[in-house]
């Protein structure tokens, strides 16, 4: 599960899948994934196949249970899958296109994933990065996200954004949520 997980986290190149049969195939910390655990989308199946969905799961358990609908998308769900996972509340919209797996108050830590994910490529800044990291507690204030300078977003109640032209140098990718 790990090794597949690496190629469904946010961020950088990591975050799609070429197509089946590609030269490129999806890749982990320690190199291509073999064929057994590598995610593909379903082609037409009505049936749910089991590896796609344990990656899934360990994606939603990495992300403190948040996904994007990207990320469902690209793991094998189809919009009706989404969407019967919202109808018996197994999952609930945090923001659009990001879903949390429980019908309940999110977590500060939920609420951050689902920022990083709104506005995917994106990362934690200010003091909510400070807060990750220990220096703050985590209270109801707004996400702080950090986006590449050349890009333009809208951004839901909750999140504050801000651009930065060093938008490589600036960000961490490889922590979790970026920062």
């Amino acid at each position: 599960t790990h090794r597949s997980l690496t190629a469904l986290t946010v961020g950088g190149d990591c975050g799609e899948f070429p197509a089946p049969g590609a030269e490129n195939p999806p890749q982990s910390a320690d190199g291509p994934l073999p064929p057994q655990t590598a995610v593909t989308p379903r082609q037409g199946s009505r049936a749910p196949a089991t590896l796609e969905l344990m990656d899934i799961h360990a994606l939603l358990r990495h992300q403190e249970g948040v996904v994007s609908r990207r990320q469902a998308l690209t793991a094998g769900l189809r919009d009706d899958d989404i969407e019967r996972k919202i109808r018996r509340r197994e999952w609930a919209p945090l923001f659009r296109g990001v879903y949390i797996d429980h019908t309940g108050r999110p977590t500060w830590m939920q609420r951050a994933w689902g920022a990083t994910l709104v506005h995917d490529p994106a990362a934690l800044s200010g003091r909510s990065a400070l807060v990750v990291a220990g220096a703050f507690a985590r209270d109801d204030s707004p996400i702080s996200l950090m986006i590449s300078a050349h890009r333009r977003v809208q951004d839901p109640p909750g999140i504050t954004t801000t651009r930065t032209r060093r938008w490589e140098l600036d960000v961490q990718h490889h922590l979790s949520p970026p920062r």
